[in-house]
């Protein structure tokens, strides 16, 4: 699993650094309705703010972008701008929701590995489902949508940019619905927030560029002593001025 999140990281990285380029922009007031649309509130300032140091533009669009693909096969109350089917993606928190004793807790947690486990055994037929597919093709498109308008200001110039980045996208996106659908065989967590905090002997923070990915349950769906660390963040401190 840890090899399947690496990849789609590294893909996300690089497409930011083959179609992204740091330049000075003035922003508009749409450029700031665009921002809402995919600001984290994960990094240390504003996305606004960030956006505009030319030394943080592509590691805040890294930033953007790899939430997305991740929040997109992350568990929500909301299921409907989830990638995965929608019975995946709700599940868990309504069953984290419901109060229970410890009995039927244990007894719950493992009756949804074993579903985990059914459905990564089905992935291929899932994956061909029509409605499955449909929706999948929506929250596809907004997704693409809403991050090439933020940072259209950024792609690299030529007469093809930012249609190739836009079909570049997409292939994320596909890769990314694809580990969605292998590790949901697994409870799993991406840690944005890790190193999101400011340290006393410190005075500037570090930030997640890309998420760490790590294992909370075994194979029958228990609890593990300590979160296992599949993938370690990739992280940016700002240099403090002197």
């Amino acid at each position: 699993m840890g090899s399947l999140v690496k990849s789609l990281l590294d893909r996300v990285a690089l497409h930011v650094d083959n179609f992204y380029a740091r330049k000075a922009v003035q922003l508009s007031t749409s450029d700031l309705e665009f921002f809402a649309k995919v600001d984290t509130k994960l990094l240390p300032s504003p996305l606004s703010e960030m956006m505009m140091d030319p030394a943080m533009q592509t590691l805040a669009i890294k930033h953007c972008i790899a939430f997305a693909m991740t929040d997109s096969i992350t568990p929500a109350d909301d299921p409907s701008n989830k990638l995965l089917p929608i019975y995946l993606a709700a599940l868990p928190r309504k069953l984290a929701s419901d109060p229970k004793n410890e009995v039927d807790l244990k007894a719950e947690r493992q009756a949804y590995a074993v579903l985990r486990s059914i459905q990564n055994c089905l992935l291929p037929k899932l994956a061909d489902d029509p409605m499955l597919a449909d929706h999948r093709r929506q929250v596809t498109t907004n997704m693409i949508n809403d991050l090439s308008a933020a940072f259209r200001n950024w792609e690299v110039s030529s007469s093809d940019n930012g249609e190739r980045a836009a079909q570049n996208l997409a292939e994320i996106v596909g890769v990314a619905f694809d580990v969605g659908m292998r590790i949901a065989s697994q409870a799993c967590t991406f840690g944005f927030e890790k190193h999101h905090r400011r340290r006393r002997s410190e005075e500037t923070e570090s930030f997640v560029v890309l998420p760490g990915f790590n294992k909370v349950v075994d194979e029958r769906g228990n609890l593990i002593g300590g979160p296992q660390v599949l993938v370690r963040p990739t992280t940016y401190r700002p240099r403090r001025d002197r």
